[in-house]
Order: C-alpha cells, then structure tokens, then sequence
C-alpha cells in the first residue's frame, strides 16, 4: 500500500511493508509514507525496515534510581530530570491544561511546549506522559535519526508496549534542534489513525522553526495546532498557595537524605535563592543542592548565584580525584576533565563514535588508549543506555557551562580555563575531506556539537569570539549543520554584528527551504535593524530590504513581505531615475523587486 504525504513540501514518500509483530516497534525510513496500524484488539503495529527519520520507543514509566555514593561523590546528579528528587510544584494548571489538550474530542492534535532552559519542562512533560499512561494512553518518545542513539543503526527497535485504545501521545523533546522534515514525518506517520493522536513537541524557543511546521500542519487540514508558553514558575507557585522560599526548602529537604545532611531545617535561604519572576527553577534548585551540599561538608556555600555551577564543577573535579586516588579508574583527573569537555560537547555516542572523538580531540594517540579513557569515562559517568559512551554532564545548562569556563576568556573567576579547549574544540568542529559539504559521513556529533556552542554562547559571549567566530571564518557552511533554529538563535545573539551575519546570509540556502526559511528571514530582519543604526548606504538598504521581502515570501509570509518588497522598489525608481540616478546599474534591481 501507498500514498502520498499529506504534506504540500518537499517531504520524500516512500513504500512500506508492514511486519506482524505486535507492540510498538516503529521506525520511518527513506520518506514519509504509508504507517500499518495492525489493529488486534487492543494492539497496534508499526514497524519499518531500512534507515530510520526517526525511532519512537516507549517512554519511562518512573523515575530512575540514583544511588547514595553516587550523589555524595557527584551532587549536580541530584539536578537529573530522570531522577525526580525533587517534587513537581507550581505546575498544576499547566497539568491540567495539558490533560484538557489530550482528551479534547479532536482525532490528531499538536502542541509545543516552550520556555528557557531550566524552565522545568521535561519535569512537567514526563509527568503529563506519566499521568496519561495510567489512564490508558500509550506513550512514547521520539528520537531523531541524527541523534546519537540511532548512531546509523537500522534494526528495529528492541521495545514494545501495547495500546488499549485510549489514544497514542507522542513526545518529542528538543524538537527545536530536529531537522523540521523529520518532525513532519512523525506527523505524516500518524494522522488519521484510529483513536486520538497528540504530539507533544518540546523546545526552548520557537524562533527559525516553529512557523514553517505550523504552517505545514496548516495546509494539510491539522486544525489542532497551538502552542503553550510555560509561565514563570513563580506565577505557579502563587496560584498553588506557595512561594519561592518554600519551594527552596522543600529541595533542599529532598536533597538531603543522599548528601547525608539530618537536619535540613538548619539550612538558612541565601539570598539570592528567591527568584519571583524569574521562572527559572533550575537556578532555585541550584541554589538549594549547593547550600545543603555545603552545608552537609561543613563548608560556606557561594555568595551569588553566578558561583553555583562553579561550585558544582569543583565538586565534579574532586570526584574525579576520588576515582583515581581509589585505583578505580586508571585515566588521571585531567584527563576525564577532558573527557568530559568532549561528552559536554558531543552528547552520548555509540562506542566507535566516541573512540573517534576522543582521538580527534587529540586526548587519545591510539584506539586501545580511546578505549581506557571511554572506559573509565563511563564508570565515573554511567550511561543510561550500556552501548553508549561519553555520557554529559547534566542538567543541560551545567554541560554547557562547562565547556564555557574551560574556554580562555570566561573571567578572572574561572580555574578551569583550559588552552587545551580551544585547540580540542576547533579539530572536532573542522571538516575533513571526508565530511566537507555535509556528505554522508558527516559525524553523529557535529549537529548536537554546534547547537550546545550557540546555546550556551547566549550566556557565554566569549564562545562566540573565541570559538564560533573563528570556525565560521574558515568553514562557513559549518553554521547549517545545526539547523534552522541554531542558525536563528546565533543571529540574535548580542555579539552578532553586520559582518557574521552577512558570513550567515551568504551559506542560507537562495530559494525556498524548508528547514532555513524561518532562520532566512530571522537573519534577514537582523541585518535590517542592525543597518538601520549604522552608516548604510542607500542602496545597501535597498537590497535589504528586498532581501528581508523575499525571504518573508520564501517563509510563505506573503502578507509581511509586502512592505519592504513596496519600500524596496520606492528606493530603487529614485536610484533608477534617468536624470538623477544611475539606471544601468539599477534598474536590473528594480525589475527584480518588482517582479
């Protein structure tokens, strides 16, 4: 059986055979395409065979457990999502509209939860997910076919979990980083099956990526298509009868039973620790783990907030020395330092991925010495799934902060500045010849690498003159690898300036893409603001804003591409006029934009 995708844009259909096997167990490859529900009772089957858009596998069913000795010896664990140490709060009218979403009468629907960094997210998504799996609904997450878990595999996925009919939720978490024709083709996989279908996409921002999958959902009749802004966690804490203080106090009362710390009533409030407003839970749990952590050591806690990923670092270091003071591990205390600059950078890999990175690095001379360092990376640094390596620190925001104090230029403060980061960074970032210009052998890392560098250079503006700058100036179509939203998030970032964002513009792509015509036109309304407060001559602002007016129509924002295509073509009949102009040389502009 075939048919087409619903989808207008270049989305590529291919054939399909359906297996018998029940559960779940769905891969797409090659293409959009036909999904075989095999309806069986209560069971359903999806399997494909051939290389996979994306993996969608059951979601977790509870919190993982995370030993004593592990969380004394290494406390940022405590901040894991995965773990739920700490109580979801503040958060129940987001459950509740969330719950109302999933059980409205509409057969596919599709939302996107976004908020900053720390904002909480995954906690609120994994407890929605968990909630719906009670009640019936099977849940699942997707994974991208650029993730490092796929790793290029093409077997089937090795779960599966049965549906009884209360309708199917598909989670897909980092969706902003997700090539935007692989989120389609969940969508395209799944529309019309029976019983409701939602799809959960989950981000940091919606900028550069958003607007072309709405509007494709649009266009193919998916009516259900909203989007859901977290609100400051503060806010959720007032409606709840609660305040930051309290909210601090319990973390820190459930982080104290595995740093060994009895009384966690005597921890007094920094500060600092209350943020109302901010809606930035992470930065409170922060808080929470390195008082009650220092408290528990008999040591003083940081005096601001900026020192607390610092502190956490340093206790990560002194884990390390552990580990090797021990006889545990054999690798030396810089070493795994720089092992983990590489796993910040990279994410988790499948093992020859990761014997790769840390020989390109320049840590490891040899397989067999990669090899031990992976080895002893993974005792000190567990991977949730045993065939990976070069597991992150975490959260996200701890991994990225990382990279950016062992990068020189982070401040006085920083005792993890490293030379050694520049030169590592700058040789996994550098194409060779085997993956110049995006070829097949383009490693696993390099997307998840450049968009952890953007990400954390929005808070670590050295990254961007000391790292990113110098990358782009010697390879610019580098700046594509990491996707639209990537491409839009560097754009805006405060050291931005004319130059790198014509460096940008230059390797978009010149004619409509799916995956670049939101970040197109993001860059393009950047360079116009940007010429608007500097010395730009007439006719430079002129091919601006016809560049802006094409972009917005490439996006299929026609309506928005009406005045600067209009202000375009006023500039150009004045710089075209025979008698006081220069019609040989713009006039050619002038038919452009009118046409």
């Amino acid at each position: 059986m075939k048919r087409a995708s619903i989808f207008k844009r270049d989305i590529p259909v291919g054939s399909r055979k359906p297996t018998a096997s029940p559960g779940i167990a769905q891969e797409v490859q090659g293409g959009v395409g036909d999904v075989f529900a095999v309806k069986d009772g209560d069971l359903f089957a999806w399997t494909y065979r051939g290389d996979p858009h994306y993996r969608l596998r059951p979601a977790g069913t509870g919190p993982a457990v995370l030993s004593e000795v592990l969380a004394r010896r290494f406390p940022s664990r405590l901040l894991a999502a995965r773990y739920e140490v700490v109580d979801l709060v503040g958060r129940s009218e987001e459950l509740e509209n969330l719950r109302d979403w999933a059980w409205k009468p509409a057969g596919t629907a599709v939302r996107v939860v976004y908020g900053m960094g720390g904002q909480g997210k995954t906690r609120l998504v994994a407890r929605f997910a968990h909630d719906l799996s009670q009640v019936g609904w099977a849940v699942v997450e997707a994974h991208n076919r650029l993730a490092p878990l796929l790793g290029g595999a093409t077997t089937a996925v090795d779960t599966a979990q049965s549906l009884d009919g209360a309708g199917l939720l598909i989670i897909v978490d980092y969706a902003d980083r997700w090539p935007t024709p692989d989120l389609l083709a969940i969508l395209d996989a799944h529309i019309g099956l029976p019983g409701p279908v939602r799809v959960l996409l989950v981000g940091r921002g919606l900028q550069g990526w958003w607007k072309s999958v709405e509007g494709a959902l649009l266009d193919a009749g998916i009516d259900e298509v909203d989007e859901f802004r977290l609100s400051p966690l503060s806010d959720g804490l007032d409606r709840e009868g609660l305040d930051v203080q309290r909210a601090f106090r319990s973390a820190v009362a459930a982080f104290s039973p595995y740093l060994g710390l009895t009384e966690s009533s005597l921890v007094s409030v920094p500060d600092y620790a209350p943020t109302p407003g901010s809606g930035d839970a992470l930065t409170l749990y922060m808080a929470a783990l390195v008082v009650a952590d220092a408290t528990a050591r008999g040591s003083e806690p940081p005096l601001n907030p900026a020192a607390l990923s610092t502190y956490l670092l340093d206790r990560e270091r002194e884990g390390w020395w552990q580990l090797a003071n021990s006889g545990k591990i054999t690798s030396s205390p810089q070493q795994i330092g720089h092992v983990s600059v590489v796993a910040a950078l990279t994410q988790a890999l499948p093992y020859s991925a990761g014997i790769q990175a840390v020989q390109v690095a320049g840590i490891a001379t040899s397989a067999p010495e990669a090899d031990q360092l992976l080895l002893d990376h993974k005792i000190t640094y567990p991977t949730t799934r045993p065939e990976m390596v070069l597991e992150a620190l975490t959260p996200d925001r701890l991994a990225e902060d990382y990279i950016a104090l062992t990068v020189p230029g982070a401040g006085p403060e920083s005792d993890f500045s490293d030379p050694w980061t520049i030169s590592a960074l700058s040789h996994l970032l550098t194409p060779t010849q085997a993956w110049r210009d995006g070829s097949p052998a383009l490693p696993i890392y390099i997307r998840p690498a450049v968009t952890g560098l953007v990400e954390a250079a929005s808070r670590w503006p050295h990254l961007l003159t000391q790292i990113i700058r110098p990358l782009l100036n010697r390879n610019p179509g580098l700046v594509l690898v990491g996707g639209g939203a990537t491409v839009a998030r560097l754009a805006t970032l405060a050291g931005t300036d004319a130059n790198l964002l014509k460096l940008i513009d230059g390797q978009l792509p010149p004619r409509a893409n799916l995956e670049f015509d939101e970040a197109a036109v993001v860059v393009a309304e950047r360079r116009i603001a940007l010429a608007s407060n500097a010395n730009t001559s007439t006719a430079e602002h002129a091919t601006l804003l016809a560049t802006v007016a094409y972009r917005y129509h490439n996006a299929g924002r026609r309506r928005e591409a009406l005045a600067p295509a209009q202000e375009a073509v006023d500039i150009y009949r004045v710089l075209a006029d025979p008698e006081s102009g220069n019609p040989a040389v713009y006039l050619p502009h002038l038919a452009g934009s009118l046409n």
